[in-house]
């Protein structure tokens, strides 16, 4: 039997050749993890930051409309057990078109932000929540 005729194997460049498209494939689907890690930490942190706003704006908006203070309520601060959120909260008076006005027409807008650093930019996001409240 001669070496041209036996094709039972592979040869020593076939293997080298296949591994090394193997080694090109997985490193490429490693570099996509760190991607997706950031991208559902963002979509945390987005969802976070809803909650807060959220709960802040329920908090006001059981306030009578005789008690909620108009002005700022609530100063850009940190948020106890939440590290790396800010939040704000502003009440004013707003006219029937939603323009801020200065006196009151019996209907307040409040409006509360919620700041967050993003994994993936290092920049300072941004959720924002506003609701009205009337005298009823």
């Amino acid at each position: 039997m001669s070496i041209k005729n036996n094709k039972r194997g592979f040869s020593l460049l076939e293997l080298i050749t296949a591994f090394s498209i193997l080694g090109l494939v997985t490193i490429a689907l490693l570099q996509a993890f760190p991607f997706g890690l950031a991208a559902n930490r963002e979509a945390e942190n987005n969802s976070v930051a809803s909650y807060l706003a959220q709960q802040k704006i329920e908090d006001l908006g059981s306030v009578a409309y005789s008690d909620l203070n108009v002005g700022v309520i609530e100063p850009k601060n940190s948020i106890p057990n939440y590290p790396g959120f800010q939040r704000q909260s502003v009440v004013s008076y707003v006219d029937g078109n939603l323009n801020e006005i200065v006196s009151d027409l019996d209907l307040k807008k409040i409006s509360t932000t919620v700041y967050y650093t993003s994994p993936q930019s290092q920049t300072e996001k941004i959720f924002n929540l506003t609701t009205l409240v009337s005298k009823k």
